[in-house]
């Protein structure tokens, strides 16, 4: 899997990412494959997800 290795820099630079904006960075990415992915870099303690309390809801990482 590469993709983590894609992913994991964007959480080091400080900056809030939508998921969108993560799935579209990454060519040819699965949404399932980059919502596991997430979570597994999440729970490792290398990204952090914000939920805001919105109707409809939004999580960005950082």
């Amino acid at each position: 899997m590469d993709h983590p290795r894609h992913v994991a820099p964007c959480g080091r630079t400080g900056h809030r990412l939508r998921f969108s904006a993560l799935k579209n960075g990454i060519e040819g990415i699965t949404q399932r494959m980059l919502t596991l992915t997430v979570r597994n870099l999440e729970r490792d303690g290398l990204l952090v997800r914000h939920y805001f309390p919105e109707v409809p809801p939004r999580v960005s990482t950082s």
